[in-house]
């Protein structure tokens, strides 16, 4: 196979795991991650939440300790995902986590997100 070959076979999987992942009425951004080579996939619902769904590597010789690899599970060919706040933030206080999520196939995405797309409005979106 050729080098093109392949980059067109990695990105026919990549689309094909956004597809797995569901809520692409809601997928605003796709964009090459800042950190290393991977993926940012960003997500806003109705209700003011948000969420960041990653998964990169360390580019060689990056000045970020050796023992950080790059996004949880992203060796696994796993993503990593993070719920946001209305103004785009993490949010550590919800019910789904206080954390980010770590070492999840696309089933898992596509849960968190449905999780995520049926949380209640943050107080900070309603309207006074």
């Amino acid at each position: 196979m050729t080098e093109n070959m392949l980059k067109s076979l990695r990105s026919l999987e990549l689309m094909l795991e956004i597809v797995k992942f569901g809520h692409l009425d809601h997928l605003t951004d796709i964009k090459p991650h800042p950190a290393g080579p991977g993926w940012q996939l960003l997500y806003k619902f109705p209700n003011g939440y948000g969420a960041s769904v990653i998964r990169w590597e360390l580019y060689p010789g990056s000045s970020i300790g050796s023992s950080f690899g790059g996004s949880y599970g992203a060796a696994n060919g796993l993503w990593e995902l993070a719920v946001l706040d209305s103004s785009g933030e993490v949010c550590y206080t919800t019910p789904i986590t206080d954390d980010v999520l770590g070492y999840l196939t696309p089933e898992e995405v596509n849960r968190a997100l449905t999780q995520i797309k049926e949380l209640s409005q943050p107080i900070d979106y309603l309207d006074e």
